[in-house]
């Protein structure tokens, strides 16, 4: 996307174009989170989202916890 970015095309144009998601999702225990972020913080990781369960033994779910960039 990058290289695709440097030809001159516009952010507006590539997120219309493509898919620019999250790209990869790494699922870690919350008290790894932390020291996950930091090993890849050259990928510019960062945490998206949590895992919460339901009252009742229903499914668990994703909640997000901070706007992507």
């Amino acid at each position: 996307m990058r290289l695709i970015a440097s030809a001159g095309v516009e952010p507006a144009e590539m997120h219309r174009t493509f898919n620019m998601g999250l790209g990869m999702v790494i699922a870690v225990p919350a008290a790894a989170a932390a020291d996950a972020t930091a090993a890849l913080a050259s990928y510019d990781a960062r945490i998206v989202g949590g895992l919460v369960p339901r009252a009742g033994g229903a499914a668990s779910r994703i909640v997000g916890t901070a706007p992507a960039p």
